[in-house]
């Protein structure tokens, strides 16, 4: 099992600062130190990786991993994670600071036998926050690829039935909500 944190970003709404390394609201370390803590918790077995561009992060000593594709965002690293040579892996944005690791612990057991679980807000997948069977999905990412969309969205798409949405409990929604400006950050 590996779970990803993805990196890559530019931040460009942050104004080009690697969000990862925002102070985490808890005041310990910072958000990818946080959500590494997460991940082992929830995960203990887990191989925890950061996924995408991530010199900025060489300091923390966390082991990496570089996009399969560059320049294709976020999809490039999910290729690369689906072909690190696990079974199933767990894909998290960096900039999730309220994530707790209960949510990512039942990521990893609902409905094992689907090729992807994630939750849905508002209609739309959460595709870094999510689990991934990498022998099923790695085909929706090579496909969405080759016909040259790079949307998460659309990797879902065509996983279509074989995708499940994760229900979230009352709270786990403000687990998902993420920093993309200043003015999210709290």
């Amino acid at each position: 099992m590996i779970v990803g944190i993805f990196v890559g970003g530019r931040s460009s709404r942050m104004g080009g600062a690697p969000k990862g390394l925002l102070p985490a609201p808890d005041g310990a370390g910072s958000l990818v130190e946080r959500l590494a803590r997460v991940a082992h918790q929830a995960v203990p077995f887990a191989r925890v990786l950061l996924v995408g561009e991530a010199a900025p992060y060489a300091h923390l000593g966390l082991p990496t991993l570089a996009d399969a594709v560059t320049g294709a965002g976020p999809i490039g690293g999910l290729l690369a994670l689906l072909e690190a040579g696990e079974q199933r892996i767990i894909a998290l944005s960096c900039d999730l600071p309220y994530l707790e690791p209960a949510l990512v612990e039942r990521l990893l057991h609902h409905a094992p036998e689907r090729a992807a679980v994630a939750p849905r807000i508002d209609g739309r997948w959460e595709p870094l926050c999510a689990r991934y069977d990498a022998a099923e999905s790695s085909a929706a990412v090579r496909a969405t690829l080759a016909a040259s969309e790079r949307s998460l969205q659309r990797v879902f798409a065509r996983l279509g039935e074989r995708a499940e949405e994760l229900p979230l409990a009352p709270g786990e929604r403000e687990e998902l909500r993420d920093w993309d400006r200043p003015e999210d950050v709290t």
